[in-house]
């Protein structure tokens, strides 16, 4: 509806972090529509093997939750909530982000750190449902989006994403034969704040492509 109205036939989709599934769907259902897709600071689908071991614990806890007792979440989120509120969104980022000095880095800047915060405000104004969801979703294998895709998808790496190492991320794009970029030095899981010309950029030659 929106490129209607734009008068856009068509585009590339860049996804940042949780986004990746949502992406991945839409150029799968409208490849019409969507002429490729830039991951930028991924997310993974997730097999059942997968414990979220490797997260940082603001991540982690979430996510395991999500698999063993899906109806917890909505507790852990209004916890978080309270803590926004509470004006302590830097502790909860620091529990995700605070294992990449690349990450924090970028945190600590006035323009990133105000748009986090407005961003989690904004998120809990609706209450938790959709942070739940989001959670169940990412806790979830979605793989199935990324097969038979008639359009490209292109991922950025950055070499101190701690959310989606590297080493996953290659075996991610060897699997589905998606290009790699990276990993990018002194870029974390918050590339698209990191290294957005970059990001636009593939973005741009999916399109002229």
């Amino acid at each position: 509806y929106l490129l209607d109205r734009l008068e856009i036939e068509n585009c590339a989709i860049v996804s940042a972090r949780v986004a990746a599934p949502y992406g991945m769907a839409a150029i799968r259902l409208h490849p019409d529509r969507f002429c490729g897709l830039v991951m930028a600071g991924a997310i993974l689908p997730a097999d059942d093997a997968n414990d979220f071991s490797h997260l940082a614990l603001g991540y982690r806890a979430p996510l395991r939750l999500a698999r063993i007792a899906p109806s917890f979440v909505r507790l852990y989120f209004a916890a978080v909530s309270t803590m926004v509120r509470r004006g302590k969104s830097m502790a909860y980022f620091q529990s995700i982000y605070g294992d990449s000095a690349a990450d924090m880095k970028t945190l600590n800047r006035p323009d990133v750190a105000e748009l986090m915060q407005r961003s989690m405000k904004r998120t809990f104004e609706d209450g938790y449902e959709s942070t739940a969801q989001q959670a169940i979703l990412t806790a979830s294998d979605w793989s199935k989006w990324c097969r038979d895709l008639e359009v490209p998808v292109t991922v950025i790496s950055g070499a101190e994403d701690r959310l989606a190492p590297p080493q996953l991320v290659e075996q991610f794009c060897d699997r589905y034969d998606f290009n790699l970029i990276g990993p990018l030095q002194d870029v974390g899981s918050l590339a698209i704040q990191q290294v957005p010309e970059k990001i636009f950029k593939e973005a741009a030659k999916i399109r002229v492509g």
